[in-house]
């Protein structure tokens, strides 16, 4: 199992304050660090491409990277509870301001985010929401509960 496998198997097992977004979170993360075959994710456990703030200091590190923009500090996380932790503390601060509002749909989410997530990739909305079906399959693949229906029917 991969490391970005196991990544997914925790977030699919994590309670998160809006599991309606799992999916699409989910499939930014596969878009950012290309399924995980990333260096930032490989190395420090970035999954989506988080530049470092002090807003989530308490879950991540500060490291100088070298991403397809230049050097960069970006975050480094611990482990993928802490990676996921942090995600949804980045997304809390105030340039993704009002999200919130718009978490009942997953592109609704998508398109409130996406110009200041990833600015310069226009069609970032489609892209991510191209990878929901995949994403919404490894979720389910991962969920414990689903393995304990998988052993009872074998």
């Amino acid at each position: 199992q991969s490391d970005f496998e196991k990544m997914v198997q925790t977030y699919a097992n994590m309670e998160v304050e809006y599991n309606n977004l799992k999916a699409v979170t989910l499939a930014m993360m596969i878009l950012e660090s290309g399924r995980g075959d990333s260096d930032l994710a490989k190395v420090h456990k970035n999954y989506a491409g988080l530049k470092y703030r002090s807003a989530i200091k308490q879950y991540a590190q500060k490291v100088k990277y070298k991403a397809s923009d230049g050097f960069d500090y970006y975050s480094k996380f611990r482990d993928h509870t802490t990676f996921i932790k942090g995600f949804w503390a980045f997304l809390d601060r105030w340039p993704y301001k009002g999200w919130r509002e718009e978490a009942h749909s997953p592109k609704a989410f998508l398109e409130k985010i996406a110009t200041k997530y990833c600015p310069f990739n226009k069609n970032y909305v489609e892209q991510v929401m191209s990878l929901v079906p995949e994403a919404e399959y490894v979720l389910s693949k991962y969920k414990k509960s689903n393995e304990i229906k998988v052993a009872l029917l074998e």
